[in-house]
């Protein structure tokens, strides 16, 4: 498991992905490294920009979160600001086949007319 230390007010990148097309979801655990502390805090999300351009989103920091990257989501990166000292642990991702339901339908489709297409050309 991937473990990250974070300061307090400082926004840090805690994952970066380039060339992931994949759906996938992301989970992370953030806990306070002082326990006096209360945890607080925010998640930046930043997506693709180049193939289906997306605005960053935000979320607020708990200690569970979970963080869904739609296909298509070439360049991805997760920031977090925390408003106290943080230890973030990342679980092990997982592929989202949820979010991969519409893209396999398409290239189904796409692979249909190509197929009915050619019949049609060859005249069988």
């Amino acid at each position: 498991m991937k473990e990250i230390e974070l300061k307090a007010g400082k926004r840090t990148r805690v994952l970066r992905t380039v060339s992931g097309s994949l759906a996938m979801r992301y989970r992370f655990q953030a806990t306070p490294t002082n326990k006096d502390d209360t945890l607080s805090g925010t998640i930046e999300i930043r997506g693709s920009n180049w193939i289906f351009p997306r605005k960053p989103t935000t979320q607020k920091l708990a200690a569970k979160n979970m963080i869904n990257k739609r296909a298509w989501d070439s360049f991805y990166s997760i920031f977090v600001i925390a408003d106290c000292d943080v230890k973030i642990t990342f679980q092990r991702s997982k592929l989202n086949f949820k979010n991969l339901l519409y893209p396999a339908l398409f290239a189904i489709l796409m692979v249909m007319i190509a197929m009915i297409w050619t019949l049609k050309t060859r005249g069988l």
